[in-house]
């Protein structure tokens, strides 16, 4: 795939795409390239959702997270024993 560089954009396109950008939830660079393959009629190449691939990024429940703190709580803790 290539990357394009645009110049020069207007002040208020700018705006109106950083704004669709928190709308959609998605990247700048995602934005413009489903404003670009909606505009054009190309239907965009499918890409896996963050939410369907969740375990694999990390994404943890509240009681994930507390778990995690309470377990490696002692970790965390340092021995001065160990570093003489």
């Amino acid at each position: 795939m290539k990357s394009i560089t645009l110049h020069k954009i207007d002040d208020r396109t700018v705006d109106l795409i950083e704004q669709r950008s928190k709308e959609w939830g998605l990247s700048l660079n995602r934005t413009i390239q489903k404003l670009l393959h909606e505009s054009l009629g190309i239907k965009p190449t499918e890409q896996p959702k963050q939410d369907e691939f969740g375990e694999f990024f990390g994404i943890w429940s509240e009681e994930d997270f507390q778990e995690f703190e309470k377990n490696t709580l002692d970790s965390r803790q340092i021995d001065s024993s160990d570093w003489k």
